[in-house]
């Protein structure tokens, strides 16, 4: 810590509240500041008289209570009084015999302050270089130092030094400029060598940004081009002007070696928009002629198509990126009125010919596998699908319903199919479950991007990753039904804990994994974290679970004479399911000669504690050992647990008296995940946490339902 000198300390007193109380403080501040007063000669720069001066002003009246009080206080404030007069008059006269000498520091800085700024600027950037030869360095160096000094004695209001060292500074200028005119001279040849490299580009892009065919501002994909281009011959401009070549070379050489590239990669962006374009348009054309589309005329988007296509091939000799760009914009809204017709056609002819109707869009769907899309856009597309879908009985028995299911789905709620498992029953049975839960938690849930399914024997188990859902499950027919009415009947000491009722194991799986969806999206666990009743989640590192059971359950008093680096990473390997005795870290942590007695440390109750908590395999652990389970190695209050591979957690005891499910309690994702199936499938009492949040997501759904009609 810096030393604090006396000055500081009773200066700090006197800054707060009261002040100065204490005669002694008082009389050595008053003494102080004297003391500053009386060393106060005529050569001091007015700007340190007046700090002086200043501070002792302060002085007496920081000190003014104390004075009323104390006869020896003012007989130390007496002489500080009677020495102020004169440094005033000192103050006058040196400021008087300043003014002269500051109008003409102020004339001089007039005509060289900004000049002087600019190179100081320039010199930090480093604008001349790493080696500009030994004359300019020398040049550069007397600069930056007599500038500084220029700027100090400034900010000090002494001008008469501040005009000395001016002097110097003009002298350093003079250097500057004889050593600048060979390294110049040699820029400028460098330079116009560059630029003349550079005359086809500048006669293309000079008069195409002056025009405004990139935009303005300008097209997202030539922003940036355009943007360095400006500002690079705006450089080549001041440069020129300035006769400073450096600055000039600088805005060439940044063409030279940059431009042509973003320029490259701009135009290559707006081709890659063109093809996601002019694809699809050109096979929603192809279908329209195949009477794929019917009732659509295509006459505008033919229009369309053919305007933006024969922009784009005069682009990249045109320059007119602006342009293009509109019209492919154009083309866009061209193919999304022809899909809203098609749309609204098949809305308005309702449901009555189902079949039909789904061919149709099958039809539809091989030439632009966005139409589906467009029909769930639309106002009633929704209910639309819905009843095409529920016309199929549950069951897409052929190829064609199968593929208008797929569709459906994607359209609907998000998010795209993959695997080969997309059997008869198993498309429209998540289609349902799919529907059971709001539309903000599926389709506008960019944590919702895939969904795979594998087909089991009898098992069901599933698992979420980054926005992928995987589901094992067994046909979601009859091998639903009996998985579904053996997680019913079987005792809770066989299988855990399981939702009442009877209810599908296929739905709840897919609506536990959409829960992880939502949870991930939301973040909502991880803003809950150690709040008891969303289960007092918490997250640990495996070091801080062996320090709590170290601590709570005596191992690191019953063996304290090995040390608790050992002992600590002991139990960290029984954690971690490894042979303590013959890890290298335990064994490493030993103090010296200590013989340990391993097998005594072994029946230690914090080592059948750790064997007991962490994982048993990769999907079983504590949890599945319930309630008693979790009470019997509940250190107070809170469960600790291998939860994953490396992932160690603990939860509040006390959650599980508002229990869902056994596996509810693995991890905070868990928790949520079984609580937000639970709720969609009717299963959840309404004095769970989650019960009413839930619930205020699913009537907003139904209510802008509502406000759509």
């Amino acid at each position: 810590m810096p030393k604090t000198s006396l000055r500081e300390v009773l200066e700090a007193i006197a800054s707060k509240e009261p002040g100065i109380s204490n005669e002694k403080d008082a009389v050595a501040l008053l003494d102080l500041h004297l003391g500053l007063v009386q060393e106060c000669q005529h050569t001091d720069a007015p700007a340190k008289l007046i700090k002086v001066r200043d501070g002792a002003r302060k002085a007496l009246q920081t000190t003014f209570q104390v004075r009323t009080e104390s006869m020896l206080a003012r007989s130390h404030a007496d002489p500080l009084e009677k020495a102020l007069a004169p440094l005033e008059r000192l103050i006058e006269r040196t400021q008087t015999e300043e003014k002269p000498e500051q109008a003409r520091f102020d004339k001089r800085w007039d005509q060289l302050g900004e000049r002087v700024g600019k190179l100081l600027v320039d010199i930090e950037k480093s604008k001349f270089g790493g080696s500009p030869g030994k004359p300019m360095e020398d040049a550069l160096q007397a600069l930056q130092r007599d500038a500084k000094a220029v700027i100090a004695l400034k900010a000090e209001l002494d001008f008469t030094q501040a005009n000395k060292m001016l002097d110097q500074v003009e002298k350093d200028l003079l250097a500057f400029d004889k050593a600048f005119v060979p390294i110049n001279d040699k820029a400028k040849d460098e330079y116009l060598e560059i630029k003349a490299k550079l005359q086809a580009t500048m006669a293309k892009m000079d008069p195409a940004v002056a025009a405004d065919k990139f935009g303005s501002p300008p097209h997202p994909h030539f922003d940036v081009a355009v943007d360095f281009y400006v500002k690079m011959r705006a450089l080549m401009d001041k440069g020129e002007q300035d006769n400073d070549y450096l600055v000039a070379k600088r805005g060439a050489k940044g063409i030279n070696d940059a431009f042509s590239r973003q320029l490259r990669d701009s135009f290559a962006s707006l081709k890659t928009d063109w093809q996601k374009s002019s694809g699809p348009a050109q096979k929603l054309i192809d279908g329209i002629a195949a009477g794929a589309f019917p009732g659509a005329d295509g006459k505008a988007l033919k229009t369309a198509m053919s305007q933006a296509t024969e922009a784009m091939k005069q682009v990249e000799s045109s320059y007119e990126c602006a342009a293009a760009g509109a019209l492919m914009a154009a083309l866009d809204k061209a193919v999304a009125a022809v899909r809203i017709t098609v749309a609204q056609g098949l809305i308005k002819a309702g449901t009555k010919t189902p079949k039909e109707a789904r061919s149709k869009v099958v039809a539809m769907l091989k030439h632009d596998p966005e139409a589906m899309k467009a029909l769930a856009d639309e106002p009633g597309g929704k209910e639309w699908l819905d009843a095409m879908v529920g016309g199929l009985g549950g069951k897409a028995k052929d190829a064609d319903s199968k593929a208008f299911v797929n569709a459906a789905i994607t359209a609907r709620f998000g998010p795209e199919l993959q695997g080969k498992v997309l059997t008869t029953k198993y498309l429209p049975r998540l289609y349902k479950v799919l529907g059971m839960v709001p539309a903000s938690h599926t389709l506008s849930n960019d944590m919702l991007a895939t969904i795979n399914r594998t087909r089991t024997k009898l098992e069901t188990s599933g698992d979420y990753q980054a926005g992928h859902i995987n589901l094992k499950a067994p046909r979601t027919g009859i091998g639903d039904a009996m998985v579904s009415f053996g997680a019913w009947v079987l005792p809770e000491k066989l299988i855990g804990k399981q939702l009442p009722g009877g209810v599908s194991q296929f739905d709840q799986l897919t609506l536990h994994e959409v829960g992880h969806a939502v949870d991930d999206k939301k973040k909502f666990m991880d803003g809950k974290t150690g709040a008891v009743s969303f289960g007092g989640w918490q997250k640990h590192k495996i070091e801080e679970v062996a320090q709590v059971l170290g601590d709570a359950l005596g191992f690191f008093d019953a063996f304290a004479e090995l040390g608790k680096p050992f002992l600590k990473a002991y139990l960290t390997a029984v954690l971690q399911k490894k042979k303590a005795q013959e890890d290298g870290t335990v064994t490493a942590a030993l103090p010296n000669g200590a013989k340990p007695d391993w097998k005594k440390l072994a029946k230690h109750a914090a080592v059948d504690h750790a064997e007991n908590i962490r994982l048993k395999s990769d999907s079983k652990g504590l949890w599945d050992r319930g309630d008693s389970g979790a009470a019997k190695y509940a250190i107070g209050g809170s469960v600790f647990q291998q939860s994953y591979g490396h992932e160690w957690v603990s939860y509040a005891l006390s959650a599980r008296s508002a229990k869902v499910t056994d596996y509810q309690f693995r991890a905070d994702g868990e928790w949520y995940a079984e609580a937000y199936a639970a709720f969609f499938l009717g299963k959840l009492k309404e004095s769970h946490p989650l019960h009413a949040i839930l619930t205020k997501d699913k009537q907003s759904t139904e209510a802008a339902k509502r406000a759509a009609r």
